[in-house]
Formats: C-alpha cells, sequence, structure tokens
C-alpha cells in the first residue's frame, strides 16, 4: 500500500476529498489541501487528534483508527466538531521500516441543520456511503487513467512513436536496475543520420520527416532491442537485449544493422541517399549509471563523426583519451584567449606564373605547455560550440594586423586574408565594427581578404550579403573558401558579392592521381574566370600540382610545396627573401625543392 500512497500523492493533492495520512501513534503524515481546508489549518503535520477535537471524538476516532492498524479496512461515520458529520474510509499503510500506518479518505461532510442531531443523519449517510464510495473509486480510477496518459504524453516522441528523451532515460533506469539483479551485460547506442541538414535543405522539411519515421520504423524492427527512442531531431538511441559475444562479432553485427537502417528512403520522385553514424558503449563494462552510458555513448558518436562519418564507433580508451584532451581543451581555451595564447601564423599566397608572394593567409595555431600542439580542426570547433569564435576571430586579426602593417609598407605583400566565423557574417552590425576597428588600427580596408565558406551564406543569404557588400564599398575583398566540398545553392553563389574562390586542398591532392579531378578543377577555374573572380588554388604540395595549376590558369596558389603556415618572425625573413630574389632564382628554388 505505501508504494500505491507514494505513487498516488500527486493525484491525492488536487482531489477535492480531503485526503489524510497517519503512523502508528495517530499523528498525521500527510494531508492535501481539501483536508487542510477542512480542518481550518495547515500546521497538523506531526500533531495528533488531541491537538484539535474533544476527548470524547478523539476516543471514537482512535478506536477506529486501532482496527485499521490491526489491517482491517473501515468506512464509518464520524463526527468532526460541534454541527459536523464525515463519512470517512480508512485503509492500512504499511511503511518501509515495517511500522502500520494508514490512509484516510473523507468521502462527505454534512453540516446538520439546527436543532438536528447525528441520529436524525444516520440512515441517510450510511445510506449514501456506499453510492460515494463508489463514485470515489470511479474517480480515483479516472486519475490514475489520466495520470498514466499524461505519463504516455510525456515518454512518448508523437511523431515516430517511439519513447523520446524522457521516456529512454526512465527506460534506461530499469534496465540497470535489472541488469544489477540478474548481471547481464546489455548495449546502449546513439545513432543519428549524417548531414540530415542537407535532407532538409535540399528536399525540404516535409521530406525529412519521412526520412525520420522510415529510419524509426527501421529500428524498431532490427531483433533484440529491449528499448528504443526518437532523442531529438535526427538521433536515436536503443538498448540491445544482454550481450555476451566478443567486440569484433558486435562490431560486424552493428555495421549490418547500419547497412538495413541506413539505405536509401524513397520520398515522392527522389530517391534519398543516406548515411548514419552510432557510438555504442556496454554496462558494465563502460558505465553503470544512466549518466555514465549516455556519455560514453555520445562520446563514441562523435568519434564516429570525426572519424569521417558512416560508420559505428565502440566506447574504448582511446575514445576516452580523445574525450579527456577535448575538456582539458575546453577547459583551457577560455584562458588561452585572454593570455593571447592563440597566435596567427603566416602562409604565402604567390603568384602562379611568378612565383612571387602577393598576400598571406592568416591560420591560427596554439601550442599549450601541457597538451603540446592543439591543431585549429581540434580548437576552432569547440571554440565555436562555446561561443568564443568570433572573439578568438577578433584576437588573431588584431595580431595580425599589427605583425603584417610593416610587410605592406615595404611592399612584401599586398594583402592579408582571414578566416570569418559563419556566425559574424550573418551577424546584424559585423561589416560596421570590423571596419571601425580597421580605422582604429589605422590598417587599409583594400588590404584586407576576407575568407568565408559556403555553408555561411546559405544559412542566412540575405544578412550575408548585406554584410559582405557594405565590406567590398569600402574596398574589402571577399574569397569563398574551400570551394569544391560544399554544398551551396548556386543561385545564392552568383548573387553573393565576392572577388575570389579558393580551390579546396582536397581537389587539389587529386590532381596526381584521377583524371575526373583534373577536369573538375579546370572546369572550376573557369567557372569562376567566367564570372570574373580571381582563384586560388590551396593545398599545393608537389611540383606537378603546381604545374598543372599554373597550366589550367590558375592565377594564384598556395601550399607546402612554397612554405608552410610560419610566425610572425619566421614569416617577416621569409618574405624579405622573396623580394631581395629574382624571379628566375625563386622558379629555380621551388623546382630544386621539389626534386
Amino acid at each position: 500500500m505505501n508504494r500505491l500512497f507514494y505513487r498516488l500523492k500527486d493525484i491525492f493533492d488536487a482531489l477535492p476529498y480531503p485526503v489524510f495520512a497517519k503512523d502508528n501513534k495517530h499523528r498525521w503524515i500527510y494531508g492535501n489541501q481539501a483536508f487542510s481546508d477542512l480542518l481550518g489549518r495547515d500546521d497538523f503535520i506531526g500533531l495528533d487528534d488531541s491537538a484539535i477535537f474533544s476527548p470524547e471524538q478523539v476516543e471514537v476516532f482512535w478506536a477506529e483508527d486501532e482496527r485499521v492498524l490491526m489491517g482491517l479496512e473501515s468506512l464509518n461515520e464520524e463526527q468532526i466538531g460541534e454541527d459536523m458529520f464525515a463519512l470517512t474510509k480508512k485503509v492500512p499503510l504499511t511503511f518501509p521500516d515495517g511500522s502500520a500506518g494508514l490512509v484516510g479518505i473523507i468521502i462527505d461532510a454534512i453540516k446538520m441543520p439546527e436543532g438536528a442531531t447525528g441520529e436524525d443523519f444516520e440512515p441517510s449517510l450510511l445510506d449514501y456511503a456506499n453510492s460515494r464510495a463508489d463514485m470515489l473509486q470511479k474517480r480515483l480510477n479516472e486519475a490514475v487513467a489520466e495520470k498514466e496518459k499524461a505519463v504516455y504524453l510525456a515518454q512518448t516522441d508523437l511523431a515516430t512513436g517511439l519513447l523520446n528523451r524522457v521516456g529512454f532515460d526512465a527506460h534506461l533506469q530499469k534496465q540497470i536496475g535489472y541488469a544489477e539483479e540478474t548481471g547481464e551485460r546489455f548495449g546502449m547506442a546513439l545513432i543519428d543520420i549524417d548531414h540530415f541538414k542537407r535532407v532538409n535543405d535540399q528536399f525540404g522539411h516535409a521530406a525529412g520527416d519521412i526520412v525520420v519515421n522510415v529510419i524509426a520504423k527501421r529500428l524498431a524492427k532490427v531483433p533484440g532491442l529491449v528499448g528504443l527512442a526518437r532523442m531529438a531531431g535526427d538521433e536515436f538511441a536503443l538498448i540491445s537485449s544482454p550481450v555476451n559475444v566478443d567486440t569484433e562479432t558486435l562490431r560486424t553485427r552493428i555495421d549490418k544493422v547500419c547497412k538495413y537502417v541506413f539505405r536509401p528512403v524513397s520520398v515522392g520522385d527522389n530517391q534519398i541517399a543516406l548515411s548514419g553514424s552510432a557510438g555504442v558503449c556496454f554496462y558494465p563494462d563502460h558505465g553503470d549509471s544512466a549518466a555514465s552510458l549516455m556519455n560514453c555513448a555520445d562520446h563514441a558518436l562523435l568519434a564516429a563523426k570525426h572519424g569521417g562519418r558512416n560508420q559505428a564507433r565502440i566506447f574504448d580508451e582511446g575514445i576516452q583519451q580523445q574525450w579527456r584532451r577535448r575538456r582539458q581543451i575546453e577547459d583551457k581555451l577560455p584562458i588561452a584567449l585572454e593570455e593571447r595564447k592563440i597566435v596567427p601564423h603566416y602562409q604565402p599566397i604567390l603568384s602562379s606564373t611568378e612565383r612571387a608572394p602577393l598576400g598571406v593567409e592568416v591560420l591560427a595555431r596554439w601550442n599549450d605547455a601541457e597538451l603540446g600542439h592543439i591543431g585549429p580542426d581540434e580548437f576552432i570547433p569547440i571554440a565555436s560550440e562555446l561561443g568564443l569564435l568570433s572573439r578568438l576571430d577578433r584576437i588573431v586579426l588584431d595580431q595580425a594586423i599589427k605583425d603584417s602593417r610593416p610587410w605592406i609598407e615595404r611592399g612584401d605583400i599586398d594583402f592579408i586574408s582571414v578566416n570569418v566565423s559563419p556566425i559574424d557574417i550573418v551577424s546584424r552590425g559585423y561589416a560596421t565594427d570590423l571596419l571601425k576597428r580597421l580605422r582604429a588600427n589605422a590598417f587599409e580596408p583594400s588590404n584586407l581578404h576576407l575568407e568565408i565558406l559556403e555553408s555561411a551564406i546559405v544559412e542566412d543569404v540575405d544578412s550575408a550579403r548585406r554584410n559582405l557588400e557594405r565590406l567590398r564599398e569600402d574596398g574589402i575583398q571577399i574569397a569563398l573558401d574551400d570551394y569544391g566540398t560544399g554544398f551551396s545553392n548556386l543561385r545564392a553563389l552568383l548573387d553573393m558579392p565576392l572577388d575570389k574562390l579558393k580551390i579546396d586542398k582536397s581537389l587539389v591532392a587529386g590532381i596526381d592521381y584521377d583524371d575526373k579531378v583534373l577536369d573538375l578543377v579546370i572546369s572550376i577555374v573557369q567557372f569562376g574566370r567566367s564570372l570574373e573572380l580571381d582563384l586560388v588554388a590551396e593545398g599545393v604540395e608537389t611540383a606537378a600540382q603546381s604545374a598543372f595549376i599554373e597550366g589550367a590558369g590558375c592565377p594564384q596558389m598556395q601550399g607546402y610545396f612554397f612554405a608552410r603556415a610560419m610566425p610572425a618572425h619566421d614569416a617577416g625573413v621569409w618574405l624579405t627573401a622573396q623580394r631581395t630574389t629574382s624571379p628566375e632564382l625563386q622558379q629555380s628554388r621551388f623546382a630544386d625543392d621539389a626534386a
């Protein structure tokens, strides 16, 4: 009875009937608002009947209580004041320590007219008792049904019919309790659809909803699942039946499940190709609580995404170390920004024909005393997630302006090229703020090129266009970075105020071994020239690549074949050396380096 009482406590609180509970000393341990209103006070917890009622009434109450404390139920008429009678249902209650108690429900309370006695009302009250008791039971049943319905709604994803995050957490807790009793091992996984946003962007949100529902139905057909939920958007969570196989066998099973689940989905006339990533962990190998299992699965999922997606990763020590390093970077990053530990390095951008430097790209670099070299592929995504990327960009740009001013004044280069975060380029007032900072640092806007990602201009085309047009009016040139790897709308690209395309290094790397890449690079160069845009080939690492880029008509290039990104002092020395070397000697030196 005690479990039922505590499960229904929130229902009792909302009932219009007075409900109370007592311990074996007749002291009240609970009373709902209706009971408090009936007594006319709310300070009764810990008191017994003698604090409120007359000794004669107390004797009647306690005599009935004793019957209930012995395990019997009671339905009795009791006088609760000079002119008030109540029909009270009392049932036994056993506490976790084994002691007895009771729960009382006052079915009805009737106030007698002046001159009447309890005997005048006794027959009608007792006849009324059964019907009121039946009504109360019906109300309680309805309340329990409503409670169960509310629980269902609170724990269910209505779009797919699967559990939601709340429901999955509760289910996972139950599974852990069961595993603790049986000693069985079970698995848990987080799964999501790779690049799901592209599905919505390309085919529409209605198509995205269909894809999510199809994936949900496919997952529901996977054998051996004891729990399945849609956590949010395109992310799902599942619990497997007891797992007693080795890791490799399990990995094979997971790969088969992913191939089955992420088959193409037909939506209308479209065949939507899909892939998915999964992070897997096990109880009790990787955690003995819901929170620890969720963390491990989440870290394994992140590792799968960072590893190229379209794969499942099982949590292991390597992932644990990556997660620990990530947490350290998260902790250190704000301090590193405050202390200016993240500094700009400079990679030259050269003329393809003369091999003379035209400018430098500004790249952020971070060396930590404890963690060593922290690559931008590590700290920039974290900075973005922590909301620190704009601050990082400002710090790096301010220092780059100071470092590059003498190079520009000597004529070593014409410009510096800096990356802009997607958040900034669509932020209201970004252009005005940037121009103000350039004026404060006495830096000519014409000496600044901004590199933006394709993803930035499709997130909010109108806002991006307003900022870019304002910046171009003052002489800043705009370059579209990593071109050839994104999925931007061509119409948006044509409408955007751009000056330059940067051909992604992954395409340049393919020049040495893939004829299709050769054709694609040539097409990009021709496309850029038709739009009267400058082009820069990134990641040039071999003499063959540099020769092809020059022959294709791409006017600028950069890469390790010429120079790596260098700190300010080394970059200054390198630029001075280029200024004092003839173009013919530069060409010869690059050729010698390649050999």
